[in-house]
């Protein structure tokens, strides 16, 4: 039987890798999928613990550490531990990955439109001549 602790392990990787998916940043989906395979396994682990405890008679720690039930609850308890390690690793890269933005596309500049060719300027009027000005009379 999973205990609370291994819903919440199991469920949070699924709940993030559901919510990650519609995003497709492929790092952090392969970071979820591998925790959610720690939590199952660790999982499966603890529940055959569990069943070694209630089926022994005396208290683990009083069997021969020769007893190959207690070898094996010992085998058991590292991996568990072990896979309780991955989870908080992959936790921490779930945490990296996601932090990096995405990458953004290249920025293709786009080419700027040709000028319209300038009308030519229509020519100039001719000035008009000047009269001459009138002399001055002496004085």
């Amino acid at each position: 039987m999973l205990m609370r602790w291994h819903y919440i392990a199991l469920l949070a990787p699924v709940l993030l890798l559901v919510l990650e998916w519609r995003r497709g940043r492929s790092p952090v989906l392969v970071v979820l999928f591998v925790a959610v395979v720690f939590a199952a396994l660790q999982a499966f682990t603890d529940t055959r613990i569990r069943v070694i405890r209630n089926e022994s008679l005396i208290p683990i720690s009083s069997l021969s550490p020769a007893d190959p039930v207690r070898r094996r609850f010992g085998l058991l308890h590292g991996i568990s531990s072990l896979l309780l390690v991955a989870q908080l690793v992959m936790a921490g890269a779930a945490v990296v990955a996601v932090d990096d933005p995405p990458a953004r596309p290249p920025v293709v500049p786009t080419p700027l439109p040709e000028p319209e060719p300038a009308l030519p300027e229509p020519p100039l009027p001719e000035p008009e001549p000047t009269p001459n000005p009138a002399p001055d009379p002496a004085p």
